[in-house]
């Protein structure tokens, strides 16, 4: 049996303390802190790594703050198109799930879940009418395009109109304060050392319509994976054991084109199946490496440790029995 774990992001960009008026960093550290107190009340109550990450992006994709579900931009044709996938280190067959081009799920996090757990089919990634049926089909709440507009992302969305081409960093505009880049995401641990990796986003503003980012492409934007390690020969002696096996997940945010490029979490997952790395010297290495904005969220099960790396500022947090601990500026120290 292990400790339960939860850490989360809300995106990440490039932000400064004086970017925010009081009120708008009250409201970003309020839907972290809701979003691991949502999440970790699941962990403790069902110990279950998966429904406990699927609560607190819920929680996440509910409010208009971050860039999913409710929250999410708009295309340069002035419509949502929706984003997420669940990778789970062990228990389930299919390992990962993931939708895109979803236009009237409510929470596609939700949809992305009933994937996973879907044993009709082995595809991992769907998307459009065709997934929004199955969607219905599972009895998952449907809403209308109109529920997912914000004043907010429509006045970026006419912006970048102006200007003429779609923001190449995400939802951030420089020119009218700070909008963390479009991903959330949540990594789980349960008792028994099962991880989830759940992310869910709104994708670019003003991206092309039909455009796929690297949240629901495995290895791009999220991993999980049990690994095997094998235990030095004295270690083998002694013991009895000649293999120590535990999970690792991340989610990550920032330019996603960049991460399907460099295919950026399972890089980091290669170092610490490969080399043995612990999963935040990987992420630290592979970050450092990235040349566009970058942040990662995870959990390495072989410590227990919650992990966090990042080029630029990144909304992020993490829940145990001392309570819920968030920060959004890099360098700042969670609390």
């Amino acid at each position: 049996m292990v400790e339960p774990r939860l850490v989360i992001h809300g995106g990440a960009g490039e932000l400064t303390p004086n970017q925010l008026t009081k009120e708008q960093e009250k409201a970003y550290r309020h839907g972290l802190r809701a979003s691991l107190e949502a999440g970790y009340q699941v962990l403790k109550e069902k110990d279950d790594a998966l429904l406990a990450a699927v609560a607190a992006v819920v929680s996440l994709e509910n409010n208009e703050v971050f860039n999913a579900g409710k929250g999410a931009v708009f295309t340069n044709a002035g419509t949502n198109e929706l984003e997420a996938s669940v990778m789970a280190s062990g228990q389930y067959d299919k390992k990962a799930a993931a939708v895109s081009l979803v236009k009237h799920v409510k929470n596609p996090i939700k949809l992305a879940a009933e994937l996973l757990k879907y044993e009709q089919d082995t595809h991992v990634l769907l998307a459009g009418e065709a997934v929004e049926k199955m969607a219905e089909e599972f009895g998952l709440e449907m809403v209308d395009q109109s529920y997912f507009f914000t004043q907010k992302r429509w006045d970026e969305h006419r912006r970048g109109l102006k200007k003429g081409a779609a923001n190449t960093i995400d939802d951030e505009d420089k020119e009218e304060g700070y909008a963390p880049k479009g991903t959330v995401g949540a990594v789980a641990m349960d008792s028994k050392g099962v991880i989830v990796a759940a992310t869910s986003t709104g994708g670019l503003t003003n991206k092309i319509p039909g455009r796929i980012g690297d949240t629901p492409q495995a290895g791009a934007g999220f991993w999980a994976e049990e690994i095997g390690h094998r235990k030095p020969l004295i270690v083998r002696i002694l013991s009895g054991k000649t293999e120590e096996r535990a999970s690792v997940g991340l989610s990550g945010t920032g330019n996603g084109d960049g991460f399907i490029r460099s295919n950026l979490c399972h890089s980091i997952v290669s170092l610490v199946k490969h080399k043995r790395y612990s999963l935040q010297r990987a992420a630290e290495q592979v970050i450092a490496d990235t040349p566009t904005e970058a942040g990662v969220i995870g959990i390495d099960g072989f410590t227990g440790d919650a992990v966090f790396s990042m080029n630029c500022s990144m909304n992020r947090g993490y829940i145990d029995n001392g309570g819920a601990k968030v920060a959004l500026y890099e360098g700042e120290v969670p609390s």
